[in-house]
Formats: C-alpha cells, sequence, structure tokens
C-alpha cells in the first residue's frame, strides 16, 4: 500500500463523508487517517491531518 492509494482513499471517505453523511465514511476516514500516520511514521494523528490539508492546499494552488 502505498500514500497515494492511501490519500485517495481519504479523499473518497472525506466525499462521500460530506455528501451522504453517513457514520461509515466517517470511520473508513478515521481508518485510513490511522494508516497514513504509520505510513509516514507521524507520531500523532494531529501531524497526519496536519500532513493531509497541506496535501490539499497544494493541489488548490496547482
Amino acid at each position: 500500500m502505498n500514500e497515494e492509494f492511501i490519500i485517495n482513499m481519504l479523499i473518497l471517505n472525506q466525499v462521500n463523508y460530506q455528501t451522504y453523511g453517513e457514520q461509515q465514511f466517517y470511520d473508513s476516514f478515521e481508518l485510513w487517517m490511522n494508516k497514513l500516520q504509520q505510513h509516514k511514521n507521524f507520531s500523532t494523528l494531529e501531524d497526519a491531518c496536519n500532513y493531509y490539508i497541506l496535501l490539499g492546499e497544494k493541489e488548490q494552488v496547482a
């Protein structure tokens, strides 16, 4: 499993949760955020969230 796949799953579950508001998408987003934390060896979940937000901001600029 690579970083791109994890990020894509985060985006998919974020959009689905915002669209449908179902708990399963929230739970899946949290699961994939934990996987991102482990994959990138972040010490906290907050660090993983900040990294994800930063990636999104870079995409908006590009």
